[in-house]
């Protein structure tokens, strides 16, 4: 059964995941900066849970969609990128690991 609950919350962070990439593009440029604060205000993440929200920025980070930034208001923030853009990192960064 617990392995179920492992399924469980992996689709729950990929339908947060999508929801969220899909936001932050409707509300901004591919130059915006989103610091946690501006994530939180989408309300994608249920209960503003800190923990998941982490969860679902890292998910988006590992699939190159999320570029995270250092700003100089809000500490850390992030920008998305276009899948098409992300594709390209996926790919480049594939290709440096295998050189190793």
């Amino acid at each position: 059964m617990a392995s179920d609950g492992k399924a469980e919350d992996s689709v729950k962070i990929q339908i947060l995941k999508d929801a969220l990439y899909d936001e932050m593009r409707q509300h901004g440029s591919e130059s915006r900066a989103f610091s946690q604060k501006d994530i939180l205000d989408l309300n994608i993440i249920p209960n503003g849970n800190l923990e998941l929200l982490l969860q679902v920025v890292q998910r988006l980070c590992d699939d190159k969609l999320l570029v995270g930034i250092a700003n100089h208001h809000a500490g850390m923030a992030w920008r998305w990128r276009s899948k098409e853009e992300a594709k390209k990192y996926a790919f480049f960064c594939t290709e440096a690991s295998a050189s190793f």
